[in-house]
């Protein structure tokens, strides 16, 4: 059977695609985020192509994978794209660590969990942007 085309993901959870637009303009912000969206959500990311015809400056993206991931994936685009609710947060020099160490272990699960956009600018506080 063609994976692609399965109903189910590991563990028997259904497989999905969406497919929904954005503004052309955020093609570079986007294809930053590129690699983590795949990795932290563990979903195919697809970015419209360059040479693909743009209606109103608009692009295609495409998630595909167990459809809780890729609920998520959209949700954390989203906030990518409507960078209208920021909020910055403190925290305590003793979280500085997890926050910044273990290869990013601690903030992959945050951003999967709840698919915000968490960005540590300076030590002691981080940036969040999304929906």
């Amino acid at each position: 059977m063609d994976p692609d085309h399965s109903d189910a993901g590991r563990g028997g959870e259904r497989m999905e695609e969406d497919e929904f637009a954005c503004a052309g303009m955020l093609r570079v912000s986007l294809a930053s985020q590129h690699l983590a969206v795949e990795k932290i959500f563990r979903v195919s990311f697809g970015i419209g192509r360059d040479d693909a015809p743009h209606n109103d400056g608009q692009m295609w993206l495409n998630l595909r994978g167990a459809s809780h991931n890729v609920a998520a994936a959209k949700l954390f685009v989203r906030g990518l794209v409507n960078e209208e609710q920021q909020q910055e947060v403190s925290y305590p020099s003793v979280l500085h660590c997890v926050f910044c160490g273990a290869r990013g272990l601690f903030m992959d699960c945050l951003i999967r969990n709840t698919s915000a956009h968490i960005l540590v600018c300076i030590e002691l506080s981080f940036v969040l942007l999304g929906d």
